[in-house]
């Protein structure tokens, strides 16, 4: 048997507050596993001073070469930065 934390023994803490302490460490340790997974992901962010249509081409253009070598793509988002430059995020997993 494994030996556990003293916070998360019952002879200190008292049934109601072991209770508490169980579940968030039980929340904590899927909370990891969520952090972990999140590795998989990647955000590219494209900006032009030309044209929302020379953005779109970029965009394309780096989606269908994403996906070729083997990225799913999540999302696309455009937008404009703070001095108003069109901008694009992709995100994408592998």
């Amino acid at each position: 048997m494994a030996a556990t934390h003293p916070a998360r023994n019952k002879k200190t803490l008292g049934s109601a507050a072991f209770k508490y302490v169980e579940i968030i460490a039980n929340t904590l340790s899927k909370f990891k596993k969520k952090i972990i997974t999140m590795k998989d992901y990647s955000i590219i962010k494209l900006s032009t001073m030309w044209s929302s249509e020379t953005l779109r081409a970029d965009t394309e253009r780096l989606i269908n070469e994403k996906v070729t070598e083997g990225y799913e793509i999540v999302s696309v988002a455009f937008g404009v930065n703070i001095w108003w430059m069109p901008t694009s995020f992709v995100t994408v997993r592998k």
